[in-house]
């Protein structure tokens, strides 16, 4: 929808990308490379094109394979308290609705190794670090990280110190850089698989 969406206003639009809660791609694609396509419509001219929906987030999906590296213990977790446990296992890397989840896992780790202290009790529940507290102490620019303070302190009744706020940071970094690092792997794929190019 967002590709077909985008060609009505601007018909040079060559990809639609979704990252929210989801993560999806559709692109056009030239029927003749569409195999399954061809051997149906004999006729076809090759060179028109199709909107294909990839439904990317499930790319991997159930083996792992090409994702190996990137794939780790929360993402297991995760995967493992999901309704669709064992598919959509690239949203699960990339969607907002996985990424505070993971953070919050990892988070938990760094309170068991003493790094931090805990968030009353919130590390220890399902969805007790939500996507929006991520997001807000990684967008931190002040040397005293007080957004972090402020979100530890407002949203959990914590004092932190600066150690603390640093370590969760990072987390949260590592998780959203991971995140844009998957989609952008798989946006710049599909360009380069359909011979886009820009001026």
């Amino acid at each position: 929808g967002t590709l077909v969406t985008e060609y009505f206003k601007d018909d040079r639009a060559l990809l639609g990308v979704i990252i929210g809660t989801g993560f999806n791609v559709a692109y056009w694609e030239k029927v003749g490379n569409i195999p399954k396509y061809m051997r149906a419509n004999k006729e076809a001219d090759p060179d028109a094109t199709m909107c294909i929906n990839m439904e990317c987030g499930n790319f991997d999906s159930p083996t792992m394979r090409v994702l190996k590296n990137v794939y780790n213990k929360y993402d297991i977790e995760v995967d493992a308290a999901s309704p669709n446990k064992g598919l959509g296992l690239t949203e699960k890397l990339v969607s907002g609705l996985y990424m505070g989840e993971i953070a919050r896992l990892a988070l938990r780790d760094l309170k068991k190794a003493g790094i931090i202290r805990g968030l009353h009790g919130k590390l220890e529940e399902k969805k007790g670090f939500p996507a929006w507290h991520l997001s807000g102490c990684v967008e931190e620019d002040d040397s005293r990280l007080s957004k972090i303070e402020k979100i530890l302190k407002k949203e959990y009744g914590v004092e932190s110190t600066l150690f603390e706020r640093e370590a969760i940071r990072k987390v949260c970094e590592w998780v959203v850089l991971r995140s844009a690092r998957v989609a952008a792997t798989i946006i710049g794929t599909v360009v380069l698989k359909a011979g886009f190019e820009w001026d």
